[in-house]
């Protein structure tokens, strides 16, 4: 649903979302749909409208008014879109690109809009033209980009060409579908997300601590009888509640590594025979 927005709507909402946060975008939004569309419904006592056409916002809506609405500069880009797109024929035009053009056919068409610059273009191709490899290069994927991926375009100014050189790595990186991949990291990079995968990171026990706490356990030593041969001694470091059955304990080697499953313990080991100091145990012979 994300990804599959009606194309009106979706254009002229990141038309309002360009330096702007989500509150104010939504309140923007709102304010079109409920005051240039129709009633569809009520849900929950909450009214909902459907969003203009682009003939509705062209032969209706003012820049005055926007402006007087809170939407600033935003509100010439908004009245001029409405106008140029009622002139290349509205959502027929739109959905034009969406069929008939590949991503950067539909990109070099969206960018002669009003106020429609290479991030609106790619977000409205991806998220409501179908252009699942269209990769919007904001600041926050501009920062992922190059602090994960592609640090050798740390310093670089974020031009056109720019933009498509990490929009192309991403295609070859995450396939045809690249995309979605950009918006699952967009949104892990936003300040509210970020903090609570943050969290999650560190309730989550990590790899290395676990080493570091098996490292410093101390190690239990058993002294087993071999066919009544000779001594050896089973280091065992990991705890007996963590062993798999018949997993193999890698050690580091003494003299020799003796390797047998000792039935009373149910797992398979590396046991070090030492070399006997006193009073070595001599093998029993027959007489």
């Amino acid at each position: 649903r994300v990804l599959d927005q009606e194309p009106v709507e979706c254009l002229f909402a990141f038309i309002c979302s360009s330096n702007n946060n989500i509150k104010r975008i939504a309140m923007m939004v709102n304010f079109l749909a409920r005051r240039y569309g129709e009633k569809v419904g009520e849900y929950k006592g909450v009214e909902l409208y459907r969003f203009p056409s682009a003939d509705e916002i062209a032969h209706a809506v003012t820049e005055s008014e926007l402006r007087s609405a809170g939407f600033g500069y935003r509100a010439k880009y908004v009245v001029g879109t409405a106008a140029s797109l009622l002139e290349r024929g509205g959502l027929s035009w739109l959905m034009h690109l969406r069929e008939e053009l590949d991503f950067r056919g539909a990109w070099d068409a969206l960018v002669e809009l009003p106020g429609v610059g290479r991030k609106v273009a790619a977000c409205v191709a991806l998220m409501s033209l179908g252009k699942t490899e269209a990769i919007p290069v904001d600041v926050h994927v501009w920062r992922i980009a190059c602090r994960d991926y592609m640090p050798g375009m740390r310093g670089k100014t974020l031009t056109d060409k720019v933009h498509f050189e990490v929009n192309d790595f991403f295609v070859e990186k995450f396939g045809e579908y690249a995309g979605w991949a950009h918006n699952t990291l967009f949104i892990g990079e936003l300040a509210p997300f970020k903090a609570e995968l943050d969290q999650k990171k560190k309730r989550a026990p990590s790899v290395k601590s676990k080493e570091e706490k098996v490292q410093q356990q101390p190690v239990k030593e058993e002294t087993l009888k071999i066919d009544s041969s000779f001594e050896v001694v089973a280091a065992l470091t990991t705890p007996r509640a963590s062993r798999s059955r018949n997993k193999k304990q890698k050690m580091e080697p003494m003299d020799a590594n003796i390797e047998f499953v000792t039935p009373d313990l149910g797992i398979r080991d590396h046991f070090q025979a030492k070399k006997p100091r006193r009073n070595p145990v001599t093998p029993k012979t027959e007489d």
